[in-house]
């Protein structure tokens, strides 16, 4: 079986969940209230994908937060 292309630039679920440290359930509640956007892959409607960016960005955001320095 041939591996599947991934997108440029996005990561996998399971990817974004170990990025952000969370298990598969609450990184499915975070993408249900919109707080996390994915990427529906164009080949396969079923397969969703987060963008690096987002994840560095909300990463980031969340590093400000714990330091106290959010604007």
């Amino acid at each position: 079986m041939k591996p599947k292309k991934q997108a440029a630039g996005t990561l996998t679920l399971g990817e974004a969940q170990k990025a952000f440290g969370v298990s598969r359930t609450k990184l499915w509640r975070l993408i249900a209230k919109f707080e996390i956007p994915v990427v529906t892959d164009l080949m396969d409607e079923r397969v969703k994908r987060v963008k690096a960016a987002d994840v560095d960005r909300i990463l980031r955001e969340a590093e400000k937060v714990k330091q106290g320095t959010a604007a």
